[in-house]
């Protein structure tokens, strides 16, 4: 169930605007000559891993305290 709840995500950061940090980041790994699906599943994985930190932490999601990519 969650597995899909991440993918919904990924798709909805897909869709937008191209000011969007993880947009963004979708962007820069289908131009990298990543397949649309791949990047989807590592753009669900990147949220996945954002909201268990966020819970860790307990702290609001901040997109200027994401690493950026290398």
């Amino acid at each position: 169930m969650l597995k899909n709840v991440f993918k919904g995500a990924a798709t909805t950061v897909i869709t937008q605007p191209k000011d969007e940090p993880l947009h963004q980041d979708y962007q820069r790994l289908l131009a990298a000559g990543t397949k649309p699906s791949l990047a989807k599943l590592t753009l669900a994985r990147k949220i996945a891993s954002i909201a268990l930190s966020m819970w860790k932490s307990k702290e609001e999601y901040d997109p200027t305290k994401r690493r950026k990519p290398s």
